[in-house]
């Protein structure tokens, strides 16, 4: 990783002048300027032509694997990491967050499947917070657990409800112990079918939470943006002989995706460009740009994903109206022809920002633009195949593996610089 420090304090260098944080700072391909206290930083398509490329060490640092074969995992959905090592991860065939060693080595069972308190049911989350401490959150109970850094039960807390009806979907708490929440208005069922495409507007806000679990009362919300959700159209579902009116996403069409580490919150909602906003206590504090063209997405990605969805359906046993269903359904998916900017954001352990490429399927390889924290972008990361990663920095990368059978693996490795004329291996 020496090579890399060395490369990106190039990149700083030649693109920044030494980082400069003068109000304006055009350089090789990147401005940073302020607009009414905003920072807003650009860089050009050179700049990160410039930038180097890693991947991932062959060998990985640990393993975590399922006891035997009859105790395998085969979904892992959340991996997180303590400050002292620790591993926690939550699957969804145990239904319960085991704890690891930093050494990988199994511990103990953190949190039980089941509905008492300190046990758990559906995993969307697990978070770190800013004393030690981390809190887990459980969608199906709508509650987030917390526990000291021993792992030590404290408390737990209850997902706001509103008289309205509206949905809250949790994200994370923030430093100041609000819950980072989005919040869409109740289900309305579309009444005009014309074939268009729509984003439908639904909010991101902070949330005064209340310990009190059987509180019914509307919170107080303060709203930090109102972004665009997923691409959709209209359609009419038929199922057991019945039809309705409903929608369907658009399959690699645009989303918002948010990223936090509680202390600043990232939103990106990939509509006319690529563009990242990071917002502190509720304001605005920086945008940046890339200068970056859309990619196309494949002539053959969608008969690829029906074929392999369709694949997997017919393993499993299906009434013959049921699959007819099915098959409708598959028939009547919408692909886009252009991939938003990007699929996923993650915040590292160092202060970076991953911003993932979309790709066709979840195990295809990975591809990252990584940004610092003052929204530079330092550094391309290109991941094996069928690597998903959880936990991110610049030296150290934790996430799931799938073998060939499709079995997840927890695995820690090392990053390293990819040689320009290496190309993405199957298998780190």
């Amino acid at each position: 990783m020496k090579r890399f420090a060395l490369a990106v304090s190039a990149v700083c260098l030649i693109g920044l002048a030494s980082c400069s944080t003068d109000a304006t700072d055009v350089i090789r391909g990147v401005a940073i300027r302020d607009s009414a206290g905003v920072s807003i930083v650009e860089q050009s398509a050179a700049h990160l032509a410039a930038l180097p490329t890693l991947t991932l060490d062959t060998v990985p640092e640990f393993s975590i694997d399922g006891a035997d074969t009859a105790n395998a995992f085969t979904d892992i959905l959340v991996v997180a990491q303590l400050p002292d090592g620790r591993v926690l991860l939550y699957d969804v065939r145990h239904r319960e967050v085991r704890e690891y060693s930093a050494q990988g080595a199994f511990v103990r069972v953190l949190m039980p499947n089941g509905r008492g308190p300190g046990e758990v049911d559906y995993v969307s989350r697990i978070q770190l917070l800013a004393d030690d401490r981390f809190a887990v959150f459980d969608g199906n109970q709508r509650r987030i657990s917390i526990f000291d850094r021993n792992g030590v039960y404290v408390e737990q807390l209850a997902y706001p409800r509103f008289e309205s009806g509206g949905r809250v979907g949790a994200i994370a708490l923030l430093d100041d112990a609000r819950l980072l929440a989005s919040v869409r208005p109740p289900r309305v069922e579309p009444t005009v079918f014309d074939g268009a495409t729509r984003r439908d507007t639904f909010a991101i806000v902070a949330v005064h939470m209340a310990r009190d679990s059987a509180s019914e009362a509307s919170p107080r919300v303060d709203t930090i943006a109102l972004v665009p959700d997923a691409e959709v159209f209209d359609l009419v579902t038929t199922e057991n002989g019945e039809s309705w009116p409903d929608t369907d996403v658009i399959r690699f069409g645009p989303t918002t995706n948010v990223s936090t580490n509680g202390s600043r919150v990232v939103l990106g909602t990939n509509e006319q460009r690529f563009e990242l906003r990071e917002y502190r206590r509720d304001s605005l504090s920086r945008i940046v740009r890339v200068e970056q063209a859309a990619e196309r997405v494949p002539a053959d990605a969608g008969d690829r994903v029906r074929a392999i969805v369709a694949a997997d359906m017919n393993r499993r046993p299906f009434p013959a109206s049921a699959k007819a269903d099915f098959e409708r359904m598959l028939a009547a998916w919408r692909f886009a022809t252009v991939f938003p900017f990007h699929d996923r954001l993650l915040t590292g352990t160092d202060g970076t920002l991953w911003a993932e490429a979309p790709s066709v399927w979840p195990t295809d390889a990975q591809r990252y633009l990584v940004f610092d924290a003052e929204g530079r972008a330092v550094a391309r990361v290109q991941l094996p195949e069928r690597v998903t990663p959880h936990v991110v920095s610049l030296e150290r990368v934790l996430g799931v593996w799938r073998d060939d059978d499709d079995v997840p693996h927890v695995r820690a490795w090392r990053v390293r610089e990819l040689p320009a004329e290496a190309e993405t291996r199957r298998s780190p």
